[in-house]
């Protein structure tokens, strides 16, 4: 492990120990590049009044030389302006509520006033027969203009409260998810960081 790759734990004082704990470190960086599922996680016990390490387990790949990085840099080829304009051409779903019973899904095809922010490449990766395939993904964040709200969009999934705002602030939006190297997308999430009903 290259330490440098991971999230520091914040530090943690023993004498807070009850009976057990459970310490998690996610990494940060794959050969400097974002990557998103690598995993440490530990245990603590008390025993006896002393504290002693119970469990150790990983999800994650070894280091990987700097070239590995480059290549997943050159690999990384979607811009914004691509992403937006598929975007642009693609009805994206959501579900319809009211009072949290199911009532139909909406279609909403982003419009030009919409706000679209594009985020960096993280990548991700999954074991093969005798290899692992590497996989980056950018999101394209869609906040729809209040001036494209309809009454199906404001009872969907895609409506959310504002974190930290007031009760009556909210968006409605969609976070659309490319794959970085064939702009292909990966998947489509309405609703801006919340899950409705």
């Amino acid at each position: 492990m290259d330490l440098t790759e991971w999230q520091a734990p914040a530090p943690f004082d023993c004498k807070f120990l009850g009976s057990d704990a459970t310490l998690s470190m996610p990494r940060r960086r794959l050969a400097g590049q974002p990557v998103a599922q690598d995993l440490f996680v530990y245990s603590l016990q008390r025993i006896n009044g002393s504290v002693h390490l119970t469990f150790m387990n990983g999800t994650y790949l070894p280091v990987v030389s700097a070239e590995v990085g480059d290549t997943m840099g050159a690999c990384n080829i979607l811009t914004e302006v691509t992403a937006t304009a598929h975007a642009r051409k693609t009805p994206l779903k959501a579900t319809v509520f009211s009072q949290c019973r199911r009532t139909g899904t909406v279609n909403y095809t982003p419009k030009a006033n919409d706000v679209f922010r594009f985020s960096d490449a993280t990548w991700s990766w999954q074991e093969d027969i005798g290899q692992v395939l590497l996989t980056g993904q950018r999101t394209l964040r869609v906040i729809v203009d209040p001036v494209n709200y309809t009454p199906e969009l404001l009872s969907s999934s895609a409506r959310c409260p504002v974190l930290g705002g007031g009760s009556n602030e909210f968006t409605v939006g969609f976070d659309i998810e490319f794959d970085v190297y064939t702009g292909e997308i990966n998947s489509i999430k309405p609703g801006l960081d919340c899950f409705v009903c």
